[in-house]
């Protein structure tokens, strides 16, 4: 809930920068990429930039660590089983420490390509993201609410959503939003698997219910009442920087606050009250 609290500043985070940088600076920046950097050599005094240089240096190397961990995870734990059946614990530590290697090495030769896009690192990212990140999700929201969806269905839906979504981004180069693209195709996986599953069915998972850690399970008192003030929060934040909001001149981003505030008291005063019961 804290995770996904902090995911709503995110547009603060990352495009308030931008903006300062549009009106500090003009439209005149290339690279688009400079224009960060030069944006925190004219803002800061010269004894803050060496600071704000380590913070960020330790930031990316945190984040490429993390990349590196889950790589190695994800290849020791899900993909190395089907491939062998015994492994000893000294043979995965070694495993992982290859797949690591080898891991950086790509990453290392591939990055300095980036500087060759057009549209800046940012949005390249975000765009290569979606061949992952959605199907991902998709998957695990199928999983959490169906218990006889296959594997061979999950594939199917994820090599679909990459063929698709590559064609139109980058193939057919649709006037559209990759972002809505993302949507678009999240609610078409999600479809596709619950149809196929009722073709292409396993045994029903069973959940264990063994607890061996002894670890409190019990849902936190505020769960529901929070998530649903984190969707309506982010719908809020989405109408207030839509054209409903403060990008046209017609927009109202008062009445969107107004009405984002007067719906959040109802959720609280309505959750309250069920609990209570």
């Amino acid at each position: 809930m804290i995770a996904a609290l902090f995911l709503l500043t995110l547009p603060i985070i990352l495009n308030l920068p931008g903006l300062l940088s549009f009106h500090i600076l003009g439209e005149g920046v290339n690279p688009i990429d400079a224009s960060y950097p030069l944006l925190v050599n004219k803002v800061l005094p010269t004894w803050l930039q060496g600071f704000f240089i380590a913070a960020l240096f330790g930031a990316i190397l945190s984040t490429f660590n993390s990349f590196l961990n889950s790589a190695a995870t994800i290849y020791c734990k899900d993909l190395l089983p089907s491939i062998t059946k015994k492994v000893r614990s000294e043979e995965l530590i070694s495993y992982a420490k290859k797949v690591s290697t080898i891991m950086a090495i790509v990453t290392m030769i591939f990055a300095p390509l980036l500087m060759f896009g057009t549209d800046g690192i940012f949005l390249i990212t975000k765009r290569f993201a979606g061949f992952v990140n959605i199907p991902i999700v998709a998957l695990f929201a199928v999983g959490m609410f169906n218990k006889t969806v296959s594997g061979k269905v999950a594939r199917i839906a994820l090599f679909a959503h990459v063929i698709l979504y590559f064609c139109i981004v980058w193939v057919f180069n649709v006037k559209i939003n990759f972002v809505y693209v993302m949507g678009g195709l999240f609610v078409f996986d999600v479809v596709l698997m619950l149809i196929l599953g009722q073709f292409l069915r396993r045994e029903p998972y069973i959940e264990n219910k063994e607890n061996l850690g002894n670890v409190d399970l019990t849902n936190w008192k505020y769960l529901k009442v929070t998530s649903v003030s984190l969707i309506l929060g982010l719908l809020a934040l989405y109408t207030f920087l839509s054209p409903l909001g403060m990008t046209s001149e017609s927009g109202n981003p008062s009445m969107v606050l107004g009405v984002w505030a007067v719906l959040q008291i109802i959720v609280l005063f309505v959750v309250r009250d069920k609990e209570a019961k």
